[in-house]
């Protein structure tokens, strides 16, 4: 009798520890693709020619990169300590973060603050060739920047004046910085982001995601979402020239002041397709124009849904000012466009659209799109509005009825010449008779 229950007990035992197992593998799914690294490398250097080097601290291998013209910096391990900026210098040569994280032990607002710095003069790209890979301790997949905290800097990336970064794939996340610009600050560089994605970073100064200074900046296929800025700016705060957008997404950023998304505060900012929603600010929710200022849009734009103080509805929000207002200018709106505009004041802001829009209601501040484009103006009772209205087959066959009867127009006008240069020659023959 003993032995049966004993056997029954080792039964049930043995039962149990399988279901702990299984229940602890399905508990950890989510990270049963994780490779925890056990190695003394941080990084490898892959040459264009010749063998690999592995090093033991990526700042060496980043010192080393310039005796390889065009190699590559391969990260080998997440790096979760770090106590300085990554410094990078030099030219020609590219960061892969190939899934990893580089991150700083979080000190509130440190000197120079900032996880990676792009020196003054360098030309450096980085990129993320495992944009899948999962973390242990990170719920963002791919490679990753976080854990900055600076009180004089950018929290994620600062590009210093002068220099220039490329960078491909990768995320910018959980950034904080007292100054200008927790995700990425532009202090005078050429930047080039795509694919790249800037989200929930906090400023307690403009620009939550991303402040531009000056130089240039162009984003491609970009997502900017769940920054803060404690003043303006809750995505991307510009005051320099030169910025495009092409199809980024830019959503639920949030200002406390002026410009959930984007504020613009100087000229030459071009918005290229995407959307722009779910943004919130006290003034201008979606994208905030300052006067004296323009912004271009063209493609398959959406920007709505973006919410101004008192829940009001804020999209692209033009500023009126003394002697001028902000302005738009339609470079060409593709169908599915929808954008709503708002004005700071009782004047109307001016309005030029070039191309594009099929409906214009001022009082409901609504520019959409529906099908084709056309060169047709007309112009308002209040400014001057010049606007593209879409053709639909009644409109092609109004333009075809009209071209029908300029050449019938052309060729009556021939046979009138004609008519008359046979008279005449008639007359000049009986004369000479």
């Amino acid at each position: 009798m003993k032995k049966k229950i004993i056997g029954r007990c080792v039964i049930l035992f043995g039962l149990s520890l399988l279901l702990s197992f299984g229940c602890m593998t399905d508990g950890k799914e989510a990270r049963a693709n994780v490779e925890i690294e056990i190695t003394p490398y941080e990084a490898i250097i892959l040459p264009k020619s010749g063998d690999q080097m592995a090093y033991k601290s990526l700042d060496t291998a980043v010192s080393e990169a310039g005796k390889y013209p065009g190699c590559t910096i391969k990260l080998l391990k997440d790096i979760t300590t770090r106590n300085t900026s990554l410094k990078l210098a030099g030219k020609n040569y590219t960061l892969d973060l190939s899934g990893r994280v580089i991150a700083r032990s979080r000190i509130n607002y440190a000197d120079r603050g900032e996880v990676i710095t792009i020196k003054e003069g360098a030309d450096v790209k980085i990129k993320d060739s495992d944009p899948n890979a999962s973390h242990f301790y990170y719920k963002d997949k791919g490679g990753l920047i976080t854990g900055g905290s600076s009180k004089n800097s950018a929290g994620g990336i600062h590009i210093e004046k002068n220099a220039s970064l490329t960078m491909t794939g990768g995320t910018i996340t959980d950034c904080y910085s007292k100054y200008e610009g927790a995700g990425l600050r532009n202090e005078n560089g050429n930047v080039r982001l795509n694919g790249v994605t800037i989200k929930s970073n906090v400023c307690d100064d403009n620009g939550g995601g991303i402040i531009h200074m000056n130089g240039s900046m162009v984003l491609t296929d970009c997502v900017i979402k769940n920054n803060l800025s404690k003043k303006s700016g809750g995505g991307i705060m510009i005051k320099g020239e030169n910025v495009e957008f092409h199809g980024c997404s830019i959503e639920n950023n949030q200002a406390n002041d002026k410009g959930g998304g984007i504020v613009v505060r100087q000229d030459k900012v071009f918005i290229d397709g995407g959307y722009i929603m779910g943004n919130v600010a006290k003034n201008g929710g979606g994208v905030y124009v300052d006067s004296y200022r323009d912004i271009n849009i063209q493609g398959r734009l959406i920007i709505d849904g973006n919410k101004g103080g008192g829940n009001v509805k804020e999209n692209l929000y033009l500023q009126d000012g003394t002697a001028t207002s902000a302005r738009i200018y339609d470079g060409g709106l593709l169908p599915g466009s929808r954008v709503n505009i708002a004005k700071s004041g009782s004047s109307d802001a001016s309005y030029k659209a070039v191309i594009g829009a099929t409906e214009y209601e001022w009082e409901n501040g609504l520019i959409a799109v529906d099908e084709g484009r056309g060169w047709f103006s007309e112009t308002s009772n209040k400014k001057e509005v010049f606007m593209a209205t879409a053709f639909d087959w009644y409109g092609w066959g109004i333009l075809l009825f009209i071209v029908l009867e300029l050449i019938g127009v052309y060729f009556m006008f021939r046979q009138t010449l004609n008519r008359k240069r046979i008279k005449k020659e008639d007359k000049n023959s009986e004369n000479i008779k």
